[in-house]
Parts: C-alpha cells; structure tokens; sequence
C-alpha cells in the first residue's frame, strides 16, 4: 500500500473518529434537553482538535513504521499519479460539500433554526472529508 494511500485512511479516519464525536455529544445532550442544543464552542473545537491529533499522530505513526520496516517514503513529494488522484478527490470533495452546504441552507430556510444549519454544516463538511478520502483510496487502487 502506498504512503499516500495510507495518508487518506489515516486523514479519513480522523474525521470519522471526529464527526463520531461531535454528533454523538450533540446526540446525547439533545436527548437530555428534549431539543436540538444550539452550537457549542468547546465542543465544536473538540472536534476539530480531535481530527487533527487523529490524523497528525496516525500520519507519525505511519511514517515511524515505514521507516523502520525499510520501505521507500517519497522524498521528492508527489509524483504525477498521486497528484492527479488528489485532484480528482478534491474535485469530488467540492462537489459533495456544496451540494451538502445548499442542504444545510434549504434546511434553515424550512426550519428557520440557526442551530439545524450550523449542525447540518458540521456534518457537511465531515462528509466530504471522508468521502473524498474514500474516493482517494479507492482511486490508489484503481488503474489509469
């Protein structure tokens, strides 16, 4: 498997674990308060933090194993297939994303509740995360 395919699983995983999270401590204190809670500073970092330590330590942690299995880490970056592969994902990703994000807003425009759009938002952009992540594995696998 190579390096950057790895990448995306880590960076996938990290916003799977993340989004996991959030929606499931807005799940929980939705339930307790009987409505959706309006959006939350702390939490919303949290998820952004726990995203970041996911994928930051994974990516380390990978590496580290790597080096130390002997395999080949690019040196020199990206070459052309993992370029061409990261803008297809890319591409995809800004699709999904905006096709989400005009979700999130004919949602408020039903609802007229800020916390519905913020929430939906949230789930926006985990989405596209993992599936650009997705669609960035299984091009690594795919041939050109």
């Amino acid at each position: 498997m190579a390096v950057w395919e790895k990448n995306s699983i880590i960076f996938g995983l990290g916003s799977l674990i993340g989004g996991l999270l959030y929606f499931s401590i807005v799940a929980w204190q939705s339930m307790v308060t009987g409505a959706l809670v309006a959006p939350n500073f702390g939490i919303w970092i949290s998820y952004i933090v726990l995203q970041l330590c996911v994928s930051f330590f994974g990516a380390w942690l990978m590496t580290k194993h790597a080096k130390a299995a002997g395999e080949a880490l690019p040196d020199k970056g990206e070459d052309e297939r993992d370029q061409l592969i990261r803008m297809r994902a890319e591409g995809m990703q800004g699709h999904i994303m905006s096709g989400l994000v005009f979700l999130a807003m004919a949602l408020w425009f039903i609802h007229g509740n800020s916390a519905i759009m913020f929430h939906s938002l949230v789930g926006a952009l985990v989405l596209s995360e993992i599936a650009r992540a997705a669609w960035q594995v299984f091009n690594y696998n795919r041939a050109y």
